[in-house]
């Protein structure tokens, strides 16, 4: 007999799918951050329907889930978005909830939880090939780079076990990266690769001294830099 679950339904392998909606955002999404599509750059329902062949329903939806679940979109009338324009108080704000996420609430997840390690150690290869390709890119664009800051710490926040966490993070992250293609400021992706080096190095010695001041001041250091790039090298950043 196949077994059934305690709702009457038949137990089988979880189908993995996408919907055409997720792939409609998902794409979208990776336009505006990659730079395709700038702050600022209209978009309507007309405009998507024609370019990717899907109905106005699928349409709205992939719009409405990048405006209120990315922060990338704002809606300018009842069938017209825009990418996404940030001030300054704006992106100082972002900041301000990049440390509590990236900093707070992670050392409030792994600090008492030190069965994670091993979960750190299986992410570690990633991590390290993470700063290896950011090291090594001097010559990519600003784009290539976020995108390459954004998998390191989309891995670290793996790290802490907590979903709600990690969905939190990417939504800050694509606001922030948008935010960047605003401004033209300088950037050094080897600075940044040492960064992230130094916040690898402080994890591991949080989990095996649990002391995680070390962490907290590399980890906002690094967000300190990017927050030159976004907000500008003149730009009051955030205290900490």
């Amino acid at each position: 007999m196949t077994p059934r679950t305690h709702l009457g339904f038949t137990e089988r392998t979880p189908l993995v799918r996408v919907s055409v909606v997720d792939s409609l955002s998902e794409a979208l999404r990776s336009q505006i951050l990659s730079g395709d599509l700038m702050p600022g750059q209209p978009i309507t329902q007309a405009a998507i329907c024609n370019a990717y062949g899907v109905s106005r329903p699928t349409a709205i939806d992939a719009l409405r889930n990048l405006r209120l679940n990315h922060g990338l979109l704002q809606q300018q009338s009842h069938h017209s978005y825009m990418v996404r324009q940030f001030s300054q108080d704006n992106l100082a704000d972002i900041l301000t909830a990049q440390r509590v996420v990236e900093i707070d609430c992670f050392i409030e997840n792994v600090s008492d939880e030190p069965a994670l390690v091993s979960t750190l150690s299986k992410s570690c290869p990633g991590l390290e090939a993470s700063i290896y390709s950011m090291s090594s890119s001097q010559n990519s664009s600003l784009a290539e780079v976020l995108q390459q800051d954004f998998d390191f710490h989309s891995l670290l926040m793996r790290v802490a076990d907590n979903p709600w966490l990690h969905r939190l993070h990417m939504r800050n992250v694509d606001e922030f990266h948008l935010a960047a293609f605003q401004r033209e400021e300088p950037y050094d992706s080897v600075v940044l690769a040492r960064q992230h080096e130094g916040i690898l190095e402080a994890i591991d010695e949080g989990f095996a001294t649990a002391e995680w001041n070390n962490y907290r001041e590399a980890a906002w250091e690094h967000l300190q830099t990017l927050g030159g790039i976004a907000l500008g090298q003149q730009a009051p950043i955030p205290s900490f």
